[in-house]
């Protein structure tokens, strides 16, 4: 039995979950197609993946969109189901906000991945022009609920923050029990969220008659947990015939929904849906991991929010930050929190710390540095730009990347700007590549930068990889060895580059990685996490990819940026599905795989050869360690 909210619910096989699925889509159809349409109550349009990007037609799809939906006075309102950029840079949102306005009748709108993921705001932007990033208003005795699934920041699964999930159960103690529900999200709600069961739990607590999302960019009926399903179109033309939106009648106790085409025409009805309470409260029986015998949690700390930084630690303590903006110390042994302090937006970006002060940068543009010990406040300097990248100190300098505004060094002692290069296209995620003199990072403009330690000059810019942005070398952090860097991009090519004349060695897609790279500590060997199961080590001095060991390690689909680092001879990194693997660095054998959460684990940070800390998306801080 699994209580949510003082209702008890029983889980069940995915086979009966898959039969019943089955079974209700039959009764939907048969619906749909011996039923009269009955009176209008109420309409609405239903619009989700605008994907608005400065040089394509979207712009244009939505503004004939709009135009066309202030034609027909039958509509009620308009509901936006995400992906309303293809990604949150340039002003994008600006332009499709401008677009979104001029509507007659009120909208209501939410994010989508496309919004969370590639966002030089720290999705940020969406909420200061919308308002809010989720909604809920009531109409004519039903209840609208919206709200996103990011990812947040990293290359993960779809997830509900647990920010979000309190929100959540603050709507379901103060919603009737007998008001109809109807949910507007972006991803399906099913395996593609990571902590799915978690969503459906609240769902099933309130009369939840009907889930509308988009992601998929076409229509089709699904049924998610017993609940009635239907995914819309992208208002986009592409290969249809002409840019579109679905119209959705409630009549009746039902929702009828027709495609509609910017050229005048609406079809006919393509669902038919009762809306009734659902009385099949089943949930998806997800994979689980069994954790090894001599593998322990020394200790784990719940913080309420996502994390997207890497803890990072002095040996004596752990700093991080998360999405409330608090930045936190805690005792490296026991987990305790020694101090915490709280900046002005939130705190995404991983710190830097050494023996004398500890450095934290946010989204409000501000970089904070502290005392390690105590917390006390240093010097506090304001670039005036968000910040999501990962800080570097080093000797005398503190070196970050920024949003809109290019890459920084500041003084180390009193926080003022010693360089700058906004030259530097593309916003920041990366940490930056410090070698010799040179630092080496990736942006979301499709290039590499190559600078001068102390004054910021150019050396090189590499750009030779697949076109287009989200193609970028801009999540992986850059390795070098050998005289050459090495870096891995979403255009599944991993590539070396020359380090002093940024020429590029080789490139290979071989193995399909994707932005998780390392290398040894020796620097001989780099290590690559593939989509599909395996790690792989080659030769950095090889004059091609050339494959040291391969290890199978049963991950399975994996996309997210969790680099792998090497600490005495053990290897580690994280997954999507929130598990941390240690592997023998020089053959490639799993010691042994841990899960700690069911969501995104970010870059693990090593403290010996036994024990690794790691934090995930849904906010947990875990220190793991083997057993003597």
């Amino acid at each position: 039995m699994w209580p949510v909210s003082g209702h008890s619910i029983f889980m069940i096989k995915l086979v009966d979950y898959k039969r019943i699925t089955n079974a209700l889509l039959l009764v939907l159809l048969l619906y749909g197609a011996n039923s009269c349409e009955p009176d209008r109550s109420f309409r609405f349009a239903l619009l989700s993946d605008l994907h608005i990007a400065k040089g394509s037609p979207a712009a244009g799809d939505l503004r004939s969109v709009v135009q066309d939906i202030n034609t027909l006075k039958e509509i009620d309102f308009v509901l936006v189901a995400g992906d309303v950029t293809e990604m949150d840079v340039d002003g994008n949102l600006d332009t499709a906000k401008v677009i979104l306005d001029k509507l007659r009748n009120p909208y209501y709108i939410i994010p989508g991945n496309h919004d969370t993921k590639w966002t030089d705001s720290g999705a940020q932007r969406f909420g200061q022009l919308f308002s809010d990033d989720r909604f809920v208003f009531d109409y004519q005795g039903y209840r609208f609920v919206g709200l996103h699934q990011g990812p947040l920041i990293r290359m993960g699964d779809g997830l509900l923050a647990p920010q979000d999930l309190d929100w959540l159960d603050s709507l379901v103690t103060t919603t009737e029990i007998q008001k109809p529900l109807i949910w507007v999200t972006h991803y399906p709600v099913d395996e593609s969220i990571s902590n799915v069961n978690a969503f459906l739990g609240r769902m099933h607590a309130l009369n939840s008659v009907l889930i509308m999302h988009g992601h998929g960019h076409r229509n089709r009926i699904s049924v998610y947990g017993g609940i009635p399903a239907i995914m819309t179109r992208s208002t986009l033309k592409a290969g249809q015939p002409a840019a579109g939106y679905n119209i959705v009648t409630i009549a009746r106790d039902s929702a009828i929904v027709r495609e509609r085409l910017v050229t005048g025409s609406t079809g006919p009805a393509w669902a038919r849906i009762p809306l009734v309470r659902n009385t099949e409260n089943t949930f998806y029986d997800l994979e689980q991991t069994s954790s090894p015998p001599h593998v322990q949690e020394k200790w784990r700390v719940e913080t309420g929010y996502s994390i997207t930084a890497t803890a990072v630690t002095d040996s004596n303590f752990v700093f991080m930050g998360d999405a409330s903006g608090k930045m936190r110390a805690l005792d490296l042994q026991s987990g305790t929190m020694i101090w915490e302090r709280a900046s002005e937006g939130p705190v995404y970006a991983t710190a830097s710390v050494d023996s004398e002060m500890v450095v934290f940068a946010s989204t409000d543009g501000t970089l904070r540095s502290f005392i390690p010990e105590t917390g006390d406040p240093i010097w506090v300097t304001n670039l005036g730009d968000p910040i999501i990248s990962v800080l570097l100190l080093d000797q005398d300098q503190v070196f970050v990347g920024s949003s809109n505004k290019g890459f920084y060094a500041l003084d180390k002692q009193l926080g003022n700007v010693q360089w700058h290069v906004p030259q530097a296209q593309g916003y920041i995620e990366t940490r930056p590549l410090l070698i010799d003199d040179m630092l080496v990072f990736g942006t979301w403009k499709n290039k590499l930068y190559a600078l001068d330690r102390y004054s910021g000059d150019i050396r090189w810019v590499w750009q030779d990889g697949t076109p287009g942005p989200l193609y970028s070398p801009a999540a992986c952090w850059p390795v070098a060895g050998d005289g050459k860097i090495f870096i891995v991009a979403p255009d599944r090519y991993a590539t070396a580059i020359d380090k002093e004349s940024g020429k590029t060695v080789w490139r290979s897609n071989r193995f399909m990685v994707r932005e998780s790279i390392g290398i040894s500590e020796d620097r001989t060997r780099v290590f690559v996490k593939t989509m599909r199961d395996t790690v792989v080590a080659f030769a950095a001095t090889a004059d091609q990819l050339t494959p040291l060991w391969i290890s199978d390690c049963g991950y399975g689909y994996e996309h997210a940026p969790s680099m792998l680092l090497e600490k005495n001879g053990s290897l580690y990194f994280g997954t999507r599905k929130g598990e941390v693997y240690c592997l023998d660095a020089m053959n490639g054998q799993v010691r042994w795989k841990f899960r700690i959460d069911k969501s995104l684990v970010n870059t693990v940070t090593p403290v010996s050869a036994g024990s690794v800390l790691a934090t995930t998306l849904s906010g947990s801080i875990v220190y793991l360690s083997t057993k003597p």
